[in-house]
């Protein structure tokens, strides 16, 4: 963990990268791969397949049909 955020840091080695047959792909124009990961990626991935889940598509859609009279509110209405 770097600078207490809560990620992971992988820099690869400038030699791996060096000869890789698909460094420009992968680094584009840096010298080498350079990644990082949060370590809440589980409990992202797992947030993600519920939201993308039949039950989670269904409450998204019923959550956002749902709007609050704010502006109704403060008119008096």
């Amino acid at each position: 963990m770097a600078g207490g955020y809560g990620n992971y840091h992988y820099i690869a080695n400038l030699s791996a990268c060096q000869n890789c047959p698909i460094k420009e792909s992968c680094c584009g124009k840096r010298d080498r791969k350079s990644l990082s990961v949060t370590m809440y990626i589980r409990e992202y991935e797992r947030m993600e397949a519920r939201l993308t889940s039949a039950k989670g598509k269904r409450l998204k859609r019923r959550r956002s049909a749902v709007v609050e009279p704010v502006t109704v509110r403060r008119r008096g209405w």
